[in-house]
């Protein structure tokens, strides 16, 4: 079985009890590895890992942590199903999930002097 055809199964199977959105997010994702890796059997994908790694570094770096989230899970899949001996997306390495900026949270006076320097009103006295 190829990794596209996997991936087919994969989001049947998965669709089951799950909102058709989250099954349209997976597929999306699944489309980066099945552009790269889509026509290699499973049992050849196990193998390149170091090209799993390298792929995964060329992945947008917004959206790289839910795109290898997902390739991880589907061939985690794979694994538990018996189609794989392991899962080369997490041999390749981790997947730390990305940091969020921090916000400044302002404090009401302060909100409260800008509005009143840019001609807005609170709405309050």
């Amino acid at each position: 079985m190829t990794l596209s055809e996997h991936v087919d199964t994969y989001l049947d199977a998965h669709a089951v009890g799950r909102d058709s959105k989250t099954i349209d997010v997976l597929r999306f994702r699944l489309a980066y590895a099945t552009r790269v890796f889509g026509d290699l059997h499973l049992n050849e994908l196990e193998r390149r890992v170091a090209e799993v790694a390298a792929w995964t570094r060329t992945l947008p770096e917004g959206s790289r942590y839910g795109i290898v989230q997902a390739f991880r899970q589907a061939l985690e899949a794979a694994v538990r199903w018996g189609l794989m001996g392991s899962n080369p997306a997490k041999l390749a390495g981790s997947n730390p999930q990305p940091k969020r900026e921090e916000v400044e949270h302002s404090s009401r006076s302060r909100s409260r002097r800008w509005l009143s320097s840019s001609g807005r009103s609170t709405g309050r006295s």
